[in-house]
């Protein structure tokens, strides 16, 4: 049984606490808020602190906390010598995640969910297969309502899924090439991101929808390949010829039913067991965090 350190236990903590503790893990939850500690009681926490400080005899630690306050939580936690996970994006400052790389690379390691999605991991796979021909564009599209608070802009909030997608379908993450900002009182509130040629990878992202929705689409020599979240359980492949009949639903494929956060935990464990690091890195991290510094 693994024993890990759950720093923060809001409303993804609590999320993160519960997967924990069906995977059997003693979780001790460092939580200083009394809604925070609501939430350990009430998800299953094993032991409940309020401070860093008295953080003992775990394996493993993970971090949930709001992003500002990643980069100081690191640092105090690097002293315990043991791997950190922390909820993505790691921090919100190129100059800060170029810090942590430099120190703490092989420590600390990324929760960068879309790596482990089923659909994700599909579409990388017909990638490298090349099952379809050649790779000859990608585009991601998530459409969301509230604009996030606090200091972090929604870029530097969203973007890191964004691209953690591009990094897993093409394995690199091109130069950013083009972008386009809407703004409301100097704060962004949707972005459109063309990143390289052949092949070339659009990323938009929109709050003020109505709706939340994402969609990701591989644009082969000989087909389509989208997922999208009113089919989270199939990849559609189209071909020009299916395109051209309204009645064709073209190849579907059918996707594992996996949440992603339990893939990632499961990882991390893994990994505290003798296993591989898990998906992201400090160094995918430190890429990632360039291109959203050219782009925000």
């Amino acid at each position: 049984m693994k024993r890990i350190g759950l720093v923060g236990c809001g409303d993804w903590g609590k999320q993160i606490l519960k997967c924990l503790t069906e995977l059997g893990c003693e979780v001790t939850v460092v939580a200083r808020s009394e809604q925070s500690q609501e939430n350990a009681r009430a998800f299953g926490a094993t032991t409940i602190i309020s401070s860093t400080t008295d953080l003992e005899g775990v394996d493993g630690i993970v971090i949930a906390t709001a992003t500002e306050t990643h980069f100081d939580l690191i640092q105090e936690l690097l002293v315990y010598d043991i791997p950190i996970f922390v909820e993505k994006p790691v921090t919100a400052s190129l100059e800060q995640t170029a810090v942590l790389k430099s120190t703490a690379n092989g420590k600390v390691f990324v929760m960068d969910k879309y790596r482990y999605h089923p659909a994700i991991r599909v579409l990388a796979q017909l990638v490298d297969n090349r099952t379809y021909g050649k790779l000859m564009s990608l585009k991601t599209t998530r459409n969301g309502w509230r604009v996030p608070k606090g200091p972090v802009n929604f870029i530097w909030d969203l973007a890191p899924h964004e691209l953690s997608i591009v990094l897993t379908i093409c394995g690199h993450i091109p130069e950013l090439r083009y972008k386009t900002i809407e703004q409301l009182d100097e704060t962004p509130v949707a972005c459109i991101a063309i990143f390289g040629n052949e092949p070339s990878v659009i990323c938009e992202m929109n709050k003020g929808s109505s709706s939340k929705f994402r969609e990701v689409r591989v644009n082969f020599a000989d087909a389509l390949a989208i997922w999208n979240t009113d089919e989270e359980d199939k990849i559609r492949i189209l071909t020009l010829a299916e395109l051209s009949e309204k009645s064709s639903p073209g190849k579907i494929l059918q996707i594992a039913k996996e949440n992603p956060l339990t893939l990632e935990l499961l990882a991390f464990l893994a990994f505290l067991d003798g296993g591989i690091e898990p998906q992201s890195n400090l160094t995918d991290a430190l890429l990632i965090a360039q291109r959203i510094s050219a782009l925000a």
